[in-house]
Parts: structure tokens; C-alpha cells; sequence
């Protein structure tokens, strides 16, 4: 998986086991920094006026305010959450919503989007939910959440949550798409404890 590197870093001491050496945890941190910092060189060669969300932005306002029918015809609106979605994917590679619990509403690139001047259109932000946030999340469920755990469950419920409120209106189907994943790692753990009752009986 693409963000196979930005696995909970709690969720995934939880399940280390006795047998993991303080040198292969070191490890495992020095591999997750490496390739943020590799993520960090994909835009080394983006030209300085496109680097960060805020230019972007400001260039499709600066489009739709000079050259408004250009922009409607162009469904210029439409492609902007496309356009933005690399610059969010880089921003929360790092991201682990089961340990540090910051809310989509306090990530940085949403404050961007809030600054950028004339900035009226209120899809962007649920479009950059729907097709960027809500796969780390799909993914960080799958990979780093344990049922049994009530401090990991807990900020399961609050991630969900937080990000439920962003689609639910625009993507019902991608609300679902989330429950059936939560619903598979119940049933995956229900059967793993079954499976050990079994054999300690």
C-alpha cells in the first residue's frame, strides 16, 4: 500500500512482542522518517509559484476573478481538489490519527484552503476528504487499530467520526465503505480470540 509507511506508530508498539529488540524498533523509526523525507524530494522540482497549497489556491482565485466564464467553462472548480490532492497526500504521509488524534478541521493544508483569497467554493475540502483522507484512514483501521484495546478503540470513534462529518452528505457510499472496514477487523479479531479459546480449552 502506498501509505504503508505511515502506519500508527502506537498501534503498531502494541503489537510488538517481547521478542523485538530496541534495535529493530530504532530501525523501524529511521525507515518511516527516511521516507518522509523521501516524500519531502517529490516536489523538488515544482517551480517555486506552485510549491505549497496556498499558491495553488491563489492562482485558480486570481483565474476565476480575471477570467470568470474561462473558469466556469473550464470547470476549473471541479479539477482544484485533483490538482490539490498530492500537496494533502504529502501532508498527512505522516498522520497517525490512533496516537496524536488531530482533527481534519486542524490539519494544516484545511487552514490553507480557508486563507486562500476568494476561495468560494465548499466542495474542495469534502472532495479532498473523500479521495485523500478517508483511504489513511480506511488504511490506519485495517493496519493499526486493535478492538481490544480501549485507548485505540476510543480514538478509532473519534478519527471516524471526525471524518464521517466531511462526506456523509456528498459520499454515503464511501461512509459504507468505511463501516464494512470496521466491521471486517471485528469479525477478523472475534475469530482470532475464538480461535484461542479454542485452543486453551
Amino acid at each position: 500500500s502506498g501509505w504503508s509507511g505511515g502506519v500508527g506508530v502506537q498501534a503498531m508498539e502494541e503489537v510488538w512482542t517481547t521478542d523485538e529488540s530496541d534495535s529493530e524498533v530504532s530501525e523501524w523509526h529511521k525507515a518511516r522518517q527516511n521516507l518522509l523525507r523521501r516524500a519531502d524530494d517529490v516536489f523538488d522540482d515544482v517551480k517555486a509559484e506552485f510549491k505549497e497549497v496556498p499558491l495553488v489556491v491563489g492562482r485558480f482565485a486570481e483565474w476565476r476573478k480575471k477570467q470568470s466564464k474561462s473558469y466556469r467553462d473550464a470547470w476549473a472548480s471541479l479539477s482544484l481538489p485533483r490538482v490539490l490532492s498530492p500537496y494533502v497526500r504529502r501532508q498527512i504521509l505522516g498522520w497517525d490519527p490512533l496516537e496524536d488524534g488531530t482533527s481534519v478541521e486542524h490539519m494544516p493544508w484545511v487552514g490553507e484552503l480557508f486563507s486562500g483569497e476568494d476561495d468560494d467554493d465548499d466542495e474542495v475540502i469534502p472532495k479532498l476528504v473523500e479521495q485523500v483522507v478517508v483511504p489513511r484512514v480506511s488504511e490506519v483501521i485495517r493496519d493499526g487499530w486493535d478492538p481490544m484495546s480501549v485507548s485505540s478503540t476510543g480514538r478509532a470513534v473519534g478519527m471516524l467520526q471526525d471524518v464521517v462529518v466531511y462526506v456523509l452528505d456528498t459520499a454515503p457510499q464511501v461512509v459504507k465503505e468505511m463501516q464494512d472496514t470496521v466491521v471486517s477487523c471485528l469479525t477478523s479479531e472475534f475469530r482470532r480470540q475464538d480461535a484461542s479459546l479454542a485452543l486453551a480449552g
